[in-house]
C-alpha cells in the first residue's frame, strides 16, 4: 500500500501544475458498431458496440470507454460475450522531453458475467450470471518517468507500480507474487507490486487517417517476473466529416490466468465528434 500512497502524493502536484497554465483542450467522442455471423449461411447473430470519450491537454489525458458485445442463440437467449468498461488517467509534470508522470487504469465489467450452458433435456441454451459490477476487475497505478518520443507519442516507465485484482471466484488461487488484501461475500481482492512500461501513440497521419496504439507491460515481484501484457490498436479512416471505418484489434496475455494470447479484432462503422478549445 505504500506504493499506492507514493503515487497519489505525486499525482497531486501533476494535476495542480496543469491548472495554473491555460492550455489547449481536445475533446472527442466516438461510437462504432459491428455485426458478425459465426455461420455464413445464417443471419448476423453477433452485435458489438464501442463507446469512447477522451479529454486531453498537453500534460493530462482522461479516457472513458465501454465495449459491449451480444450473441443471439436459438430459444431467445442473448449472451454477453464482451463487457469491458475502461477508465484511464495519466499526467506528466511538464512538457519537456523527459519528465515525471503518473497514471492509473481501472477496467472491468458493468454487468454480471454470463456463462452459456446447454441443456440437453430442453435442447436449448441457458445463461448463468456470475460476478457483478466491476467484479472481476483490475486497477493499476504507477508513477515514474515519461519520455516524449515525438508529438502524440510517449513511453512511461513506472516504478513502483501497484496492481489490484478483484476476483469473483472465491476458490481462485493467487500466483506467488499476489497477496490477499480483502475478502468479501462475493469477491476477493489481491494486490501485487512491481513496474510497468506503457507506450502510447495517438496521431492523425493524414487529414482522414487516424491511428491510436497502446501497449502495456506489467512486471511484478522482486525478480520482475513477467505477469501481464496488453496491446490495443485502433485505425480509423474518415470517409466524411464524422463517419469513419474503424479497424480495431486487441491482444493480451495474462500469466495469472493462462499462458496464452487472447485475441480480438473487428471491422466497424463508426461516428466521431472532435473539438479543440
Amino acid at each position: 500500500m505504500y506504493f499506492l500512497l507514493a503515487g497519489l502524493f505525486y499525482w497531486i502536484p501533476c494535476w495542480q501544475e496543469g491548472d495554473t497554465v491555460k492550455r489547449r483542450i481536445r475533446e472527442s467522442f466516438s461510437a462504432s458498431i459491428s455485426v458478425q455471423s459465426d455461420d455464413a449461411t445464417q443471419i448476423f447473430r453477433r452485435f458489438d458496440l464501442d463507446l469512447k470519450y477522451e479529454w486531453k491537454t498537453e500534460i493530462r489525458q482522461l479516457e472513458v470507454a465501454d465495449e459491449f458485445g451480444v450473441s443471439l442463440y436459438h430459444g431467445g437467449v442473448a449472451n454477453r460475450y464482451r463487457d469491458r468498461f475502461v477508465l484511464r488517467f495519466s499526467a506528466q509534470a511538464n512538457g519537456k522531453k523527459t519528465t515525471g508522470s503518473t497514471s492509473f487504469l481501472l477496467e472491468g465489467p458493468l454487468f454480471p458475467k454470463q456463462e452459456l450452458l446447454f441443456d440437453p433435456s430442453r435442447g436449448r441454451y441457458l445463461s448463468d450470471p456470475k460476478g457483478g459490477f466491476l467484479n472481476p476487475s483490475q486497477f493499476v497505478q504507477g508513477s515514474g518517468i515519461r519520455f516524449l518520443i515525438f508529438d502524440d507519442a510517449a513511453l512511461d516507465l513506472s516504478f513502483p507500480a501497484l496492481m489490484l485484482n478483484r476476483i469473483h471466484d472465491l476458490n481462485t488461487r493467487p500466483n506467488p507474487f499476489q497477496r490477499k488484501l480483502l475478502m468479501g461475500s462475493s469477491s476477493v481482492l489481491y494486490y501485487s507490486a512491481g513496474a510497468t512500461a506503457i507506450f502510447q501513440l495517438s496521431k492523425y497521419l493524414s487529414k482522414s487517417f487516424y491511428i491510436d496504439c497502446r501497449s502495456r507491460l506489467f512486471l511484478n515481484g522482486y525478480r520482475f517476473k513477467y505477469q501481464q501484457w496488453d496491446q490495443e490498436l485502433r485505425i480509423a479512416w474518415q470517409m466524411r466529416k464524422s463517419i469513419e471505418w474503424v479497424l480495431q484489434a486487441r491482444f493480451s496475455e495474462d500469466r495469472t490466468i493462462a499462458p496464452k494470447v487472447m485475441k480480438w479484432y473487428s471491422l466497424r462503422l463508426g461516428y466521431r465528434l472532435e473539438s479543440v478549445k
